[in-house]
């Protein structure tokens, strides 16, 4: 089964794309790199298991007024594992999300068999957004409909 990783500027639709490709795929649910390294996060805040939990449900509902201090923490475990949080993520799923930075990149795109590039034009790069279309395999228009969306993935995905 192949193994996708889905990128683009924050807004341009990359979880929505991801589940489609999961769904086509067949695979497990896409997973991001996000995820754990909020959970990461916020075990180094609290040490009560429970209330570190609670913390990352908050901060995953809400990332934005944390999303520079994810970001900090993210590069801090990178200098350790460049493939951080990615690794961990491609143990649970083929599809995964939340790359930031061309270090993270370029030390786990060796896990992947297509990279794309999810494009839309409203989307526009913020603080954590370091990478472009031409990181990317393909890039993808998502500029229409969700239909339009899932039979340009599919073109890409099927054989």
């Amino acid at each position: 089964m192949k193994k996708v990783l889905v990128l683009g500027n924050s807004k341009s639709g990359k979880t929505t794309a991801a589940e489609m490709i999961s769904k086509i795929l067949g695979s497990p649910p896409p997973k991001n790199c996000s995820d754990f390294i909020i959970e990461d996060y916020a075990a180094g805040r609290v040490t009560i298991p429970s209330k570190a939990l609670e913390l990352a449900k908050s901060i995953a509902k809400n990332k934005d007024p944390y999303r520079q201090d994810l970001f900090k923490f993210g590069l801090m475990r990178q200098k350790t594992d460049p493939a951080y949080p990615v690794s961990e993520a491609v143990k649970q799923t083929n599809v995964v999300t939340g790359v930031r930075t061309k270090e993270n990149l370029d030390a786990s795109r060796n896990l992947f068999d297509l990279v794309l590039w999810i494009d839309r034009d409203e989307a526009v790069a913020n603080s954590t957004d370091q990478l472009g279309p031409s990181d990317a395999d393909v890039v993808i228009d998502n500029n229409g409909t969700l239909g339009d969306l899932k039979v340009a993935l599919i073109s890409e995905l099927v054989d």
